[in-house]
């Protein structure tokens, strides 16, 4: 009966301690839980425009932050693959460890908001969900 037991444990502990995957997370989960405190998922141009000038913003919004990133880092290789690669793996670098120097925001973004706190508390699978989602949510919207 022991030995049952203790297979039983050994089983459900293996079980539970897998590591998600970022098929298994929601990005926007994610963004809903730790970045939309700063980051408004939306706004047109004009309307960040006058936000900005009205002070309402903590940070960029997504959609800029996610079309900043497509337009500034390029890819000069034919494959879908390797652009998202590169701008996850940019994303998930910054998350972590933010700094001015390798920030994207225009002069003026980085004037008014800094630089945003890492995000320590994200395990490698969230940050790399919450980086598919802001790439993916805003492929083909304008800004």
């Amino acid at each position: 009966m022991k030995k049952f037991a203790l297979l039983a444990l050994l089983s459900f502990s293996t079980l539970f301690a897998a590591e998600l995957t970022s098929d298994d997370i929601d990005g926007y989960d994610i963004y809903n839980r730790d970045c939309k405190q700063c980051h408004v998922e939306f706004l047109t141009k004009s309307e960040t425009m006058t936000a900005l000038k009205a002070k309402k913003l903590l940070a960029p919004p997504m959609v800029e932050v996610s079309k900043r990133i497509q337009e500034v880092i390029t890819v000069n290789l034919d494959n879908e693959e390797a652009r998202l690669f590169v701008h996850h793996s940019f994303i998930k670098a910054y998350l972590k460890q933010p700094d001015i120097f390798t920030s994207l925001c225009q002069d003026h973004a980085k004037e008014t908001f800094g630089v945003m706190p890492a995000q320590t508390q994200l395990t490698d699978a969230e940050a790399q969900a919450v980086a598919e989602w802001i790439i993916d949510r805003f492929e083909d919207v304008e800004f």
